[in-house]
């Protein structure tokens, strides 16, 4: 009887555990069907001896690496945009003012909506969250201390990030009209195209009344990458990369752990209690790189594969990456301390 018994609950236990394992397998709501769950790296580097950077810049927001230069974004009203040229470090200018007139803004820019992209001329896409989408010609604009536009297009008003998809016309992200979801669209020569590849992704909502903060649970970091038309969404809140093609050939979400956080738990909890997971989305022509709780770098190639993840020493909030000298620049707003580490690994 005893071995009966013991049997029963053998059986019980493996049964749970099965169970529980299916369940990790099965995509959360808000995925697309290709889903997988990555733990492992094929190599990881622990980066140490940084170096801190005397900027001599009060109140930096946001790192960015573009062209020949390192751009910070800041508070500081007199000089929202600083460049530091890569070579020497030496400061290349700045511009932008806070205030409502010629070359001011409303509010500091981070680098999530204003995008600097590498080319024929170094450009500079702004959307403010008013109707206009402005690009700028950067090095003109660090030459004359004063933002020059190059050209000024009307886009939707009160969108979350709105980018130049080329022939396209602009991808838009907007909560919706509940701030329980983001929506995803074109915006194309003054309509609105719907974008059904991201339907799945839309499923993901908030179902506790918002208290002012918590519509942020369903909130993305994102990337895109023109030469591929694909856009990276990292969960802010939750362990989940989410990985498209605008013209919807290829899908992908990826969660980084062996189970997908709940967010039903997480709208449970005081906001302020919440655990922040990606803090910043990087694109490159052959990977893309995410920050993960403020000191994973993990580099992930276009298929959603796992390449490398860096450990930093010290938390960050921001980083970027200087591929042709190896260097990872990272930056940690409360203590306002910028350290760019030495990368010895070939990246592809």
């Amino acid at each position: 009887m005893r071995l009966r018994v013991s049997l029963i609950f053998l059986v019980c236990i493996v049964l749970g555990v099965m169970l529980v394992s299916c369940a990790g397998d099965q995509p959360p709501a808000g995925s697309f069907v290709d889903y997988e769950r990555v733990w492992d790296f094929p190599e990881e580097i622990h980066l140490t001896d940084g170096e801190g950077l005397d900027v001599g810049v009060a109140g930096v927001m946001d790192v960015d690496v573009a062209g020949d230069y390192l751009w910070l974004a800041g508070i500081n009203p007199e000089e929202l945009i600083v460049a530091f040229k890569l070579e020497d470090g030496t400061r290349a200018g700045g511009f932008f003012k806070l205030g409502n007139g010629p070359g001011e803004l409303l509010s500091p820019p981070l680098f999530n909506n204003f995008r600097i992209e590498e080319g024929r001329i170094l450009r500079g896409s702004l959307y403010d969250g008013r109707k206009e989408y402005v690009v700028y010609d950067m090095e003109r604009s660090l030459s004359s201390s004063f933002p020059v536009e190059i050209s000024c297009d009307i886009v939707p008003a009160g969108l979350k990030s709105c980018i130049a998809v080329g022939e396209r016309g602009y991808f838009c992200r907007r909560w919706n009209e509940r701030e329980s979801g983001l929506t995803r669209y074109i915006w194309k020569s003054g309509r609105k195209e719907s974008l059904s590849l991201c339907a799945p992704l839309e499923k993901l909502q908030i179902t506790v009344p918002s208290d002012g903060y918590n519509y942020n649970l369903a909130g993305t970091a994102m990337g895109y990458h023109a030469g591929r038309g694909c856009v990276v969404e990292a969960c802010l809140f939750l362990n989940l990369i989410h990985l498209y093609s605008l013209d919807g050939s290829f899908s992908k979400t990826v969660c980084y752990g062996r189970r997908a956080d709940d967010l039903s738990r997480l709208e449970r909890l005081p906001f302020l209690e919440v655990q922040r997971r990606f803090n910043d989305v990087r694109v490159f022509d052959n990977f893309f790189a995410v920050l993960y709780e403020g000191h994973d770098v993990l580099l992930f190639n276009w298929s959603g594969d796992p390449l490398f993840r860096f450990v930093l020493p010290e938390k960050a909030d921001s980083f970027d990456m200087d591929l042709s000298r190896g260097i990872i620049y990272a930056l940690g707003i409360e203590e306002e301390r910028i350290v760019k580490y030495g990368i010895t690994k070939d990246l592809p």
